[in-house]
């Protein structure tokens, strides 16, 4: 679950898996956003928009669409 969707400024990753790593892309699929082992980004520094958020769990990889405004 990715939530605030859409978002202003922070996005929460509520998972039941631990998280290895999340990476944000924008819509021309550069990476603008990397952490590891966290729940919770701060988007404030990032233009409006659309982004590609994955998450990456062990083997498995999610991929949501975030809006930021």
């Amino acid at each position: 679950l990715v939530y605030p969707n859409p978002t202003s400024d922070k996005l929460t990753i509520k998972t039941n898996y631990d998280i290895d790593k999340v990476e944000l892309y924008n819509i021309l699929g550069k990476k603008v956003m990397e952490n590891a082992n966290t729940q919770e980004l701060n988007l404030n520094s990032l233009s409006n928009g659309v982004y590609m958020l994955q998450i990456y769990s062990g083997k498995t990889k999610l991929i949501k669409r975030i809006v930021k405004q």
